[in-house]
Parts: C-alpha cells; structure tokens; sequence
C-alpha cells in the first residue's frame, strides 16, 4: 500500500544514507529524526528497503547486547519514528505481520540512485564512451556526504552494511580515475588521487593510477616517489613478504625504461575504460 497510497496523496518522500540518515518531504528541506535511536531505526529499515524487517532483526541493528525491554522499545521508537515523517496511520512505514516495512519508490533512495548511476558508468566504459563513464561515475560519488549507514555503526550489522557499500564507492573512485585518464586528464587528477593515496593507503589500485597519471605527465621522479611509498606501505602494513603488484612493477619499469606513453600497462582493466 505505502508507494502506492503515496502517489494517491500526490506527496514524495526522499531518504539518504550515504552519510547521516536523513528524510525529506516534497523536495523541502533535508531532515534528521531527532533522536539517536529513532535515527538507527530508520537507517536500519532503510537497509532493508521494501522488505519486511522483523523487531529481532532490528534489536541486531540497534543494540550489540539488546536489553530485555528491547522489543518495547523498538515499537515505541516506530511509533515516534512515524510521527516525525508525519505518517501516524503507517501509510509508509507500515506494519506487516508483525513486522515493519518501509516502502521506498524509484529514485527515493540515494542508495539506488549511486548503484544505477554506477551501472550506467559501467556500461559507458565497456562501450568505450570514456567520457560518459566519468560522468557518470562521478555523478555516482557526489552522492555520498560521509560514511554510508552512519548512524549504524555501532552495532556488527550496521557496520557490516557500511562497509559493503563503502567497498563499492572505492571501486567507483577507481573506476572515475580510470576513466579520466582515459580521457586525457592524467594532469586534472593528480591531485585527487594523491588525496585518495593518502586517505586509503592499503588501496594499491589508487597508487597504480597515481603513478599512471604522474607518468603521462612527465613527473618519472614523482611516479617513481609512489611506488617506493607503496612497497614501504605494504611492508610496514603487511609484513616483509608482501610486495606491489605485477601491475605496479610493471609501470614503474615502463617508466624507468622510459618506454611509457599512452598505452601502458595500466591503460586497461576488466570493466573499466581504456586509455588513449
């Protein structure tokens, strides 16, 4: 009943999760529920979008040990969760079988709207069209305005859904940096994935692109710079067996070779655009 009841009420109710949860009524302002917990439980049925989440599975969201009062304080925090979406009848947040689903419309979520725009870019890369994989790549990364599920991390379940996406935003990064160098922009990006080396030090994709980039552009002390920050990373992080990729030696051997140009080893990975 909820999306359809929705479009009789001719009302739209948007959700983010991509950083702090938050709600927003009719394109108005974005809002937070007030209260921790209420917070937590509309993260948590927001994890679960369109599905049927019973008060067990909620109490794994909200508490690591949940109190013997847990099952009475999750309806009551439903119960004034529904007052501030201003949804006292459960016309969106509905009660099924003794459960609770939220009911989420095409486009009300930034979750799916990052995965189609993730897929989109996929898509453009696989064809080549190196230009709409950057878009839409980053079209897919402006989403995000911190940690996804937020509000969720204080509990195994909640950082577990945090990290998966948090996992995919890294690979879409990856992918955008790809697709700029792809592009040309091997000078434009330079500076993000420095950023992004700094921020994410065991991502030794990044450092490939880094060095990538820092090779087209002339900068072979730099690129060499990297690779050596990479192998003490890993040995630091890793222990002393652990040595960079046979991509990232490959590259660094291009580039002290001075064979590096266009077409190097990096210029191509599984599902993500070439270089040119």
């Amino acid at each position: 009943m909820g999306v359809r009841a929705r479009a009789c009420h001719g009302s739209s109710l948007r959700f983010r999760v991509l950083g702090p949860v938050e709600f927003q009524w009719d394109g108005g302002d974005w809002q937070r529920p007030r209260a921790p917990k209420r917070r937590e439980v509309l993260a948590a049925l927001l994890a679960n979008a369109n599905r049927a989440v019973s008060t067990d599975r909620l109490c794994e969201y909200l508490w690591e040990s949940p109190p013997k009062s847990a099952t009475k304080l999750v309806q009551v925090y439903v119960h004034q969760l529904r007052g501030e979406l201003g949804d006292l009848e459960g016309r969106w947040l509905r009660t099924q079988d003794r459960r609770y689903v939220i009911d989420v419309g095409s486009g009300e979520l930034d979750v799916h709207r990052f995965t189609e725009a993730v897929s989109l870019g996929e898509l453009a890369a696989e064809a080549a069209d190196d230009h709409g994989a950057a878009q839409h790549f980053r079209r897919a990364l402006g989403m995000w305005r911190g940690s996804a599920f937020e509000d969720l991390r204080g509990s195994a379940q909640g950082r577990l859904e945090g990290i998966q996406l948090d996992e995919q935003r890294l690979i879409a990064m990856e992918s955008a940096f790809q697709a700029e160098l792809a592009c040309g922009r091997h000078r434009e990006v330079i500076g993000e994935l420095t950023a992004a080396v700094r921020r994410f030090p065991l991502r030794e994709r990044l450092y490939e692109l880094l060095i990538v980039a820092l090779g087209r552009a002339g900068r072979r002390s730099e690129a060499v710079a990297v690779y050596q920050d990479l192998n003490r990373t890993l040995t630091a992080e890793l222990g002393a067996g652990v040595r960079p990729s046979l991509m990232a030696n490959r590259l660094i051997r291009e580039i002290m070779g001075h064979h590096y140009g266009s077409h190097c080893a990096a210029a191509r990975q599984p599902g993500v655009a070439a270089g040119a």
